[in-house]
């Protein structure tokens, strides 16, 4: 089989969904989508996505109920170990990440490569790798780890990376969020992953690095390079007043953020109208 991408979503994060799909299509990508759900959708809705395979969240993948981050943040990880372990390649995606590029060369690369392909972690100091990480369990919860995982490509050679997650999970004393659970997976199985810069996927400090649109296309400061996604649910004018709000750079990229989200809501061929607003910059 081919390439495939998942994400989880509920009502709250539908403008990132909606618009994720828009860009997804927009941009040409050739792979099979998975979108789990938390609420229900209008068959209207989903009508109109011929080829996205929607499915509800399933509540019974795990022992007892979590609460709603919990299903949000593993039911993908969980549907993909046991649904999409025939695909050469599957990228766990998140609803708050907008694609502003076509990367489905970064799929042949894992597949050639066989690697799990993951971001570096901007917050983290440039140490090694895993010098922070816990040795003895409980793992500990830390945000300084190595890598994000965003993006986070599979080889299917390498699902074992996801059930180790899932392992860690299984623990009562676990603690352990997605993307530090991905990085103790990572050390544990000796994997030698492919890291890509994170500032070209997830600009988690969009106060660094000013952003420059030209031609619609989004490149960091005056160079060539150019981003792949964003992360981060700035469709909502809260989020953006209050996420690094340090100086003009931050201003301007969160700025550009709300727009480009609007616009793959509004603009497109599938719009979505409900839960998110327009910043003003101030």
């Amino acid at each position: 089989m081919g390439y495939a991408i998942i994400w989880t979503t509920s009502m709250g994060y539908m403008p990132g969904t909606n618009a994720i799909l828009n860009a997804l299509e927009y941009y040409g990508f050739d792979l099979d989508v998975y979108v789990l759900l938390w609420d229900e959708l209008e068959d209207d809705y989903k009508y109109q996505w011929p080829k996205v395979n929607f499915f509800p969240i399933n509540f019974n993948c795990w022992k007892e109920r979590k609460p709603n981050k919990w299903y949000l943040r593993f039911a993908d990880i969980i549907y993909a170990i046991e649904n999409l372990n025939n695909y050469e390649v599957v990228l766990i995606w998140g609803a708050d990440v907008c694609p502003v590029n076509n990367f489905m060369d970064y799929f042949e690369i894992a597949h050639r490569l066989n690697r799990v392909i993951v971001g570096t972690n901007e917050q983290c100091p440039h140490i090694p790798e895993y010098l922070r990480l816990s040795e003895k369990w409980p793992y500990s919860h830390r945000w300084d780890v190595p890598y994000a995982d965003v993006p986070f490509f599979v080889p299917k050679q390498h699902f074992d990376v996801l059930e180790k997650m899932i392992e860690y999970q299984d623990k009562d004393d676990c603690e352990l969020s997605h993307m530090d659970g991905m990085n103790y997976a990572l050390r544990d199985l000796k994997k030698n992953v492919f890291a890509v810069p994170g500032e070209t996927w997830v600009m988690n400090t969009p106060q660094k690095i000013m952003l420059q649109q030209r031609d619609g296309v989004l490149f960091l400061d005056k160079s060539h390079t150019r981003l792949n996604s964003f992360h981060r649910r700035y469709w909502l004018e809260s989020l953006c007043k209050k996420y690094f709000p340090v100086n003009e750079t931050s201003r301007h990229n969160k700025m550009i953020f709300n727009k480009m989200w609007a616009w793959f809501n509004t603009k497109h061929r599938v719009q979505w109208a409900e839960g998110w607003q327009t910043w003003n910059g101030t």
